[in-house]
């Protein structure tokens, strides 16, 4: 979890990883969750933007997640990591800001 080991039988009191601090409150909260049951729940809209190039979070988690919410549109930007930049961040907002503009004259 966040780059972090820790026994999950012994969770810490924090679990902390530059520059984030969590509370083990936290980690036993989420620890044992099924994401794609609490998101199940939530029919609004989504839009969903992924790096194909991504190594922290497996883009199986998106395409996953795509196929559980309701109202999701999808984008998977080639090569694109964790944290955009440059040319993938232009193609994320441009894709965010159609997704808004969408939005807001259907709705």
């Amino acid at each position: 979890m966040m780059f972090t080991k820790f026994d999950p039988a012994n969770i810490p009191p924090v679990v902390s990883r530059f520059p984030m601090k969590l509370g083990d409150v936290y980690v036993k909260a989420v620890i044992d969750m099924d994401i794609y049951e609490e998101i199940r729940g939530y029919d609004g809209p989504v839009l969903l933007v992924h790096g194909t190039a991504d190594k922290i979070v497996n883009i199986s988690y998106a395409r996953k997640a795509h196929e559980v919410y309701k109202q999701c549109e999808y984008l998977e930007i080639e090569g694109a990591g964790h944290m955009f930049s440059k040319e993938h961040d232009r193609i994320a907002m441009d894709a965010l800001k159609k997704y808004m503009i969408g939005k807001l004259t259907r709705d």
